[in-house]
């Protein structure tokens, strides 16, 4: 059971009532949205933790074989575990939290991301041997990867379809400022001092997500439907117009599909399922973590005179920038528009980067008189990247699966993106040293020029659209 706040009016704010607006559908869009506020602000305080563990390693790393280092200076090899873990604990908790959103519920996943994340931090503030350093980036590596599977779907699924886009797009702002957070204070703090500070969004998390009511969604699909008309009424201010129209819409999407093997048979799961599949594998091959992880050394071979810590805080920045951006366009801009253009500039960007290394390789001496064009691209690159394809990904994962089965869908996606990761950066030193670094940037170029032909063919259009007329439009073959 979930506790209950007080009873709210339209606005959300207690015993206050917006005045009416001639726009008619006023209401419906601000029907308890200052409550949809709340949530996204709770499920940003996971994500937060997220970026924080994501960006953990590349100043904590530097202090492990310092004098600073509480568990004594730690060889090449130790530290690289450090890297690796996180990836085996995620790859662990796709399967574990998948079952856990579709059987149990959203909240009681949330719970275990809230666990694990303050158990993982508290082993790294405390750690005093690097058997602890491991166990707490296993942890901290399971709970953001939950994190980043249960945030976007719960709050698909209790923000109205008119804003979802804008605040499920904080998700990432608040990772990137996260990031953000951890370069620099990384690089100015005590390794106990900055872990300490890292702490404070996993301990806050729990705290405030209790009071939210569960998915109306998941509740109906347990055909729990008084419990999802009362979550319902909470996220919706109150509103019960507002509630039984989109109550209705939901039920009527169940009864569609009443077991949850004959939902993930039918041709609309199997449509979502692969567009989810195309999004994330080539939002992978298409370079998204190859250039994050790499930028350091592809500053260095390019002759640029930037720090490697220097260079990860600008693309950190323009990241930022460019994520903040993206919550401005998210719900006015076509999110298939956004995907296939930022995949084409993604793709250009490559190409000059694939084209200068490879004059570089050869000989060309003039290139030496064009070292900015690897900062001028990566940034160009780090700029489309976050305001399309690095997260409109998860925006529209969750938007076309049907509820039934997006625990599963998330299994698919997670498993997915952390294999392709996997494999495109172990490839990436492989081919630098055999090949040559322009090689890099070849096939992912190519991958990008791709994604826009099948994005144009397949991708869906959901921008202000309730979740219901989606799946409809996905079962017609609609692409509009």
């Amino acid at each position: 059971m979930s506790a209950q706040l007080p009873a709210m009016g339209i606005d959300g704010e207690a015993g206050v009532n917006e005045p009416e607006s001639n726009d008619p559908g006023s209401e419906v869009r601000n029907a308890g949205r200052w409550k949809q506020y709340y949530a996204t602000f709770v499920v940003c305080l996971a994500a937060y933790a997220t970026g924080l563990a994501s960006g953990w390693a590349s100043p904590m790393l530097i202090r492990l074989k310092s004098n600073d280092s509480p568990v004594g200076n730690m060889t090449l090899t130790e530290m690289s575990y450090l890297e690796s873990i996180p990836t085996i604990s995620g790859l662990v908790a796709v399967y574990l939290f998948g079952a856990v959103v579709d059987t149990f519920g959203r909240k009681p996943a949330g719970y275990v991301v809230g666990l694990f994340s303050i158990a993982g931090w508290l082993l790294l503030v405390m750690a005093s041997s690097p058997l602890h350093l491991y166990i707490g980036r296993f942890f901290t590596g399971f709970s953001s990867v939950g994190g980043l599977m249960v945030g976007p779907i719960f709050l698909s699924e209790v923000v109205h379809e008119t804003r979802r886009g804008t605040l499920m797009a904080f998700i990432m702002v608040l990772t990137s400022v996260a990031q953000l957070q951890s370069f620099v204070l990384g690089d100015v703090l005590s390794y106990r001092l900055f872990n300490i500070t890292c702490i404070i969004s996993p301990l806050l998390f729990p705290l405030l997500f209790y009071w939210l009511p569960e998915s109306p969604f998941f509740l109906c699909s347990k055909s729990r439907l008084e419990d999802a008309q009362t979550s319902l009424l909470w996220y919706r201010g109150g509103n019960k117009d507002v509630v039984s129209q989109e109550l209705s819409n939901i039920s009527n999407s169940r009864r569609q599909n009443q077991s949850y093997l004959s939902t993930f048979k039918s041709k609309t799961a199997r449509k979502a399922i692969s567009i989810v599949i195309f999004m994330f594998s080539f939002q992978q091959l298409g370079g998204s973590q190859v250039i994050s992880g790499f930028a350091s050394l592809i500053f260095e071979d390019s002759g640029d005179p930037i720090p490697p810590n220097t260079s990860a805080i600008i693309l950190s920045v323009i990241r930022l920038v460019a994520t903040c951006c993206s919550l401005l366009l998210i719900d006015r801009v076509s999110r298939r528009f956004m995907m296939i253009s930022t995949f084409f500039v993604m793709g250009v960007s490559l190409a000059i980067m694939s084209t200068f290394f490879y004059m570089k390789q050869i000989g060309v001496s003039a290139v030496n008189y064009y070292s900015w064009i690897p900062l001028a691209c990566l940034c160009t690159f780090t700029l489309v990247n976050s305001v399309g394809v690095g997260t409109l990904p998860e925006v529209i994962s969750n938007e076309v699966v049907p509820p039934q089965i997006k625990g599963a869908s998330s299994m698919i996606s997670g498993t997915v993106t952390l294999s392709v990761m996997f494999l495109c950066l172990q490839a990436f030193t492989f081919i630098r040293q055999h090949i040559g670094m322009y090689a890099n940037f070849v096939y992912p170029s190519f991958t990008n020029f791709l994604a826009c032909i099948i994005a144009y063919h397949v991708l869906p259009e959901t921008r202000g659209k309730s979740l219901n007329e989606i799946l409809n439009n996905l079962d017609e073959g609609s692409v509009k």
